[in-house]
C-alpha cells in the first residue's frame, strides 16, 4: 500500500464507506491522511457555564447525570437528555436532537467534554 492506493480498492473499507469517504474529496491513503474535519474544540481553553457568554461557541468540562432516551413534545423526533454540571458547579440541561443512542452511550456520572453554542432562551437564561 502507498500513498496513491485508492481507499476504494482496500478490503477493510466496505462499499458503503468508501461512497462516503468518497462524498468528503477523500479517495486516496494520501487524502485521509491529511484530512481535518471541518470544525474541532480548542481543548486548550477551559471555559465554565458561568463565564459563558451567549451565542459563543465554548467548551465545558463536567459530569452528566440522568441520560435518558425520550421523544419530542410536538414532532415525535427521537432525542437524548441528560443533565450536565461544569467544574463550577453549574448545571445545565442537555438535548441531542435526532441521536437517540447518545442516552445509551453514557452513564449516570460519566465525566465529558462538551462543546457548542450558548443560546439564551426565551425567558432570559442561559
Amino acid at each position: 500500500m502507498n500513498p496513491d492506493t485508492l481507499l476504494s480498492k482496500i478490503t477493510q473499507i466496505d462499499k458503503k464507506h468508501a461512497q462516503a469517504l468518497e462524498r468528503l474529496k477523500v479517495k486516496t491513503v494520501q487524502d485521509l491522511l491529511y484530512y481535518a474535519p471541518v470544525r474541532y474544540s480548542n481543548v486548550s481553553t477551559i471555559t465554565t457555564l458561568e463565564n459563558a457568554e451567549v451565542n459563543s461557541n465554548i467548551t465545558v468540562y463536567g459530569i452528566l447525570s440522568k441520560p435518558i432516551l425520550t421523544k419530542g413534545w410536538k414532532s415525535n423526533i427521537p432525542m437524548a437528555k441528560a443533565g450536565f454540571k461544569d467544574i463550577s458547579g453549574t448545571t445545565l440541561p442537555i438535548i441531542w436532537m435526532n441521536q437517540p443512542y447518545m442516552a445509551k452511550m453514557f452513564t449516570d456520572g460519566d465525566q465529558v467534554k462538551l462543546t457548542g453554542k450558548i443560546t439564551q432562551q426565551k425567558n432570559g437564561t442561559k
